[in-house]
C-alpha cells in the first residue's frame, strides 16, 4: 500500500489529528471480469482526503472482499481539519493485461459525526457499470485527539530476477523505484538516504520496524509495478515487491532528557 503525503521536513509545526479508516469488507461489487475469466472481479479500494492517498491490497476474484479489518491511517494538521475534508473512497478492479477499471464510489464528509464509528455505505456505481445494483462498503472512521507525533514512511523496495531466481535491490532498473524511497526525491541505495529528516525540535521516539501486515510474508507485498496494484500473496507474473518500515517522530524539549536523567537516578 502506498500512501502519498507531505514530506515531513517540511510540515509545520502544527499539531495533528489522525484519521483512522478501518477497511472491513465489500459487497454486491459489479462484474468486472469477462464471463471467459470467470465472471468476477479483483477488487482494490483506494481512499483519498485531499492530497493523500492510500491504496489496499487486491482481494482476487470476488465480488465480496474482506479486507481483515486492514487499517489506513492519514494524518492531518488542525487546518486540513478544520477545511471540513471529504474522504473519497474508490473500488477498483484489478487488470493485469487492460487498465483497471473503476468499480463504484463514494464521497464520505468527516466534518459530519454521523459518519464516524462503523458504517456501511452505498456505492455509486462507475458510469460502466451504471445498470448494476449499487455495491456497499463497510467502515469504521475515527479522528483522534490533536498529537504533535508524527508517523514517518520508508520502502524497501526489490526486483525478480529470472535468470538469477531471487529477490534483490542489485535487480532494480533505472526506472523503478530506489531501493529505498520515501516518496517524491528521497530515496536512494541505502536505508539513511531515503530515512525523512528530523524536523528541528524533534526525536525518533523508537526503532524503525517493518509493518507487518496480516497475510503477507514479513510485510512483503507483490506487484507487476511499483505504481501497483499491490497482492498480499506472490503470483508467477509478480516482478517486484515492496514493504514498509515505518518510525514515529515526536516533540521534543531539552528538558525531556534532564527528567529522564533524574529519573534514572
Amino acid at each position: 500500500m502506498f500512501k502519498s503525503r507531505k514530506h515531513l521536513e517540511h510540515l509545520p509545526h502544527e499539531p495533528m489529528r489522525t484519521v483512522r479508516i478501518v477497511l472491513e469488507e465489500a459487497k454486491n461489487l459489479p462484474v468486472g471480469d469477462l464471463a471467459m475469466f470467470g465472471g468476477s472481479s479483483d477488487p482494490y479500494v483506494v481512499l483519498s482526503i485531499g492530497a493523500h492517498r492510500w491504496q489496499s491490497p487486491v482481494c482476487m476474484k470476488t465480488l465480496n472482499p474482506q479486507w481483515s479489518n486492514l487499517e489506513c491511517e492519514i494524518a492531518l494538521t488542525l487546518s486540513e481539519v478544520a477545511a471540513e475534508p471529504v474522504l473519497r473512497v474508490e473500488v477498483w478492479d484489478f487488470d493485469s493485461v487492460t487498465p483497471d477499471d473503476l468499480l463504484g464510489t463514494t464521497e464520505i464528509s468527516l466534518a459530519d459525526p454521523a459518519n464516524l464509528g462503523p458504517r456501511v455505505y452505498e456505492l455509486t456505481p462507475a458510469l460502466e457499470f451504471a445498470k448494476s445494483a449499487p455495491g456497499l462498503i463497510a467502515l469504521d472512521i475515527s479522528i483522534g485527539a490533536p498529537s504533535t507525533t508524527y508517523t514517518v514512511n520508508v520502502w524497501e523496495n526489490e526486483r525478480w530476477s529470472r535468470t538469477h531466481r531471487e529477490w534483490s535491490k542489485d535487480h532494480l532498473t533505472e526506472s523503478d523505484r530506489p531501493a529505498w524511497f520515501a516518496g517524491g526525491e528521497k530515496g536512494g541505495k541505502d536505508f539513511k538516504a531515503a530515512v525523512p529528516e528530523v524536523p528541528v525540535g524533534y526525536k525518533t521516539k523508537g526503532a524503525w520496524t517493518f509493518y507487518p501486515m496480516a497475510g503477507t510474508d514479513e510485510g512483503w507485498l507483490y506487484g507487476h509495478g511499483f505504481s501497483g496494484p499491490w497482492h498480499q500473496e506472490k503470483a508467477v507474473h509478480h516482478t517486484v515487491r515492496t514493504r514498509q518500515w515505518i518510525n514515529e517522530y515526536h516533540e521534543h524539549f531539552v528538558g525531556d532528557d534532564e527528567c529522564n536523567n533524574h529519573a534514572n537516578h
